[in-house]
């Protein structure tokens, strides 16, 4: 449970514990430390002392994290000193720590971005460091590169969202943006890199956004498609989104697919935490269709390559124009790779499975995602009172 809402705080069994998440060159570790007693210290000197922990792990990451050849266990080893921590030995109370800032003025934007991303890449999947710091140049087209980071304030934040609303961008795009440049600010704070910002830990985003498209397949929809993939040359397309319709695999988890990831003999997927998006471990059951699909795929394994999906031996990095050649040859317009995932939970739920088993089989952080496909639970409902009307008739 967390603790007063304090990130990476949490109480396990009367005890105040750091616990922090990180992947290193793919490699996935959890820090843990124990801090004592709850009434041993007031809600600032705890933000305090997370304050600090954080920012010792991640320069310790830094040291290390964009290693590219490490000795065997060396990685492992360097995060469980991270903390330095002895068998039992817990914080004392009431510690005292100096504010140091990294910058002797104040710095600028680009400055506070150069710092962050070198943190980010150490910290997150290549893919993901790529999509945001793409995302950064939104924020400094506006701003510019030169502007002083601790300016931005409210004005700065509604003028930037009125500047993307003018070019079109969405309120869920926008959003994104923001999101960013919360965690950038949220970030140079507890790291220390600035004494303090006025944003600091103040939501910026718009209220009331809501991302609930559910556009899935009808019947006749992926016979059509199944009818294309099947008559093209690329069978391996044909089994991307096969697999995707009977897993609900997300489309980066498929051609991130490994064969140790495979365990036919139990007849289930294992994804491990730094191949998921919520980084938990995932167990995904292969029915009849998903098994044929990768028994069929594993006639084309080569012994260089490790992945499931693959082009000639390569790591298969984008289907986008095969799959959208492949919809406008079925007829079908609207429709993304991540509506095959809304099919097969859409499916679950108009079959009677409880919403719960569904966000497990999806992986979802919180039930609440989920509660995107409730409508259709309701919409089986009403047609089974409807039943009875027609039998009374």
């Amino acid at each position: 449970m967390k603790y007063k809402n304090i990130p990476d705080l949490y109480l396990i069994k009367g005890k105040i514990v750091f616990r922090k998440h990180i992947t290193v060159n793919g490699k996935s570790f959890n820090i843990w430390k124990t801090l004592g007693n709850p009434e041993d210290f007031s809600e600032n000197e705890l933000i305090k002392i997370t304050t600090k922990l954080r920012k010792e792990t991640y320069e310790k990451i830094l040291n290390f994290g964009n290693v590219k050849k490490v000795e065997k266990n060396s990685v492992e080893r360097n995060v469980k000193t991270i903390l330095q921590e002895k068998t039992n030995e817990t914080v004392k109370p009431k510690l005292k720590f100096e504010s140091k800032p990294t910058f002797t003025k104040e710095p600028t934007l680009e400055e506070i971005f150069k710092k962050f991303f070198s943190w980010y890449k150490a910290v997150r999947k290549e893919s993901t460091y790529k999509v945001e710091l793409k995302r950064s140049r939104n924020l400094i087209r506006f701003f510019g590169k030169d502007f002083s980071f601790l300016k931005i304030g409210t004005k700065e934040i509604e003028e930037y969202r009125i500047y993307r609303i003018n070019q079109g961008a969405s309120k869920s795009t926008i959003n994104k943006d923001l999101r960013l440049l919360s965690t950038v600010i949220n970030r140079a704070v507890e790291f220390e890199w600035i004494p303090e910002h006025k944003l600091y830990r103040k939501s910026l985003l718009f209220r009331e956004i809501k991302n609930e498209r559910v556009r899935y397949l009808s019947k006749e929809e992926e016979e059509k498609l199944l009818q294309v993939l099947e008559s093209g040359k690329n069978k391996t397309l044909k089994n991307i989104v096969l697999l995707s319709l009977h897993t609900g695999m997300r489309l980066g988890e498929i051609l991130n697919l490994k064969w140790e990831n495979v365990d036919f003999k139990n007849k289930i997927l294992i994804l491990f935490p730094d191949q998921t998006k919520n980084k938990k471990r995932h167990v995904i059951p292969l029915n009849k269709t998903a098994y044929k699909v990768l028994k069929e795929q594993e006639t084309m394994k080569l012994l260089q390559c490790p992945y499931v999906f693959h082009r000639n031996g390569r790591k298969i990095n984008s289907i986008k124009d095969g799959f959208k050649n492949a919809l406008k040859r079925a007829g079908i317009e609207d429709f993304r790779f991540h509506d095959l995932r809304h099919t097969f939970a859409s499916r679950l739920v108009q079959s009677g499975i409880d919403l719960y088993v569904v966000k497990e089989l999806l992986n979802h952080s919180s039930i609440m995602v989920t509660q995107r496909y409730a409508h259709l639970r309701l919409e089986n409902m009403k047609k089974a009172v409807e039943i009875l009307e027609k039998e009374s008739d």
